[in-house]
């Protein structure tokens, strides 16, 4: 079944990053472990590994474009899947929307109380 390959959590007090380059091509197959792409900061540069073997799908972002931490870069499936264009389509609007969601959710202010 196909998944979102994301940009993971770095640890750094950056909000975004680059995606640099990518190590894989759509079609391409890796193993868990394998560094499929390259993300820097302002300070630093870090590999993304897969966390289990699989294929790209498809690349969501481009090399040179800056994304959020934990944003979709990516569509993985497993060895030898074929989901059609519009399952991945669909899997990739879900993700936007959730990110989305998150972003708002964590940009709301905290309610004020009334000192009467």
């Amino acid at each position: 079944m196909a998944s979102i390959l994301r940009v993971p959590y770095l640890g750094t007090a950056e909000d975004d990053v680059l995606l640099a380059e990518w190590f894989v091509d759509e079609g391409d197959a890796f193993r868990k472990g394998d560094a499929v792409a390259v993300v820097e900061t302002l300070k630093a540069t870090f590999e993304v590994e897969a966390e289990a073997d699989g294929v790209l799908l498809r690349r969501v972002v481009a090399e040179g474009v800056r994304v959020s931490l934990q944003a979709a870069i990516g569509v993985v499936g497993e060895p030898g899947e074929q989901p059609v264009a519009a399952d991945i389509d669909e899997l990739v609007s879900k993700a936007a929307a959730e990110r989305a969601g998150a972003a708002s959710a964590d940009a709301e202010p905290e309610p004020t109380r009334s000192t009467d």
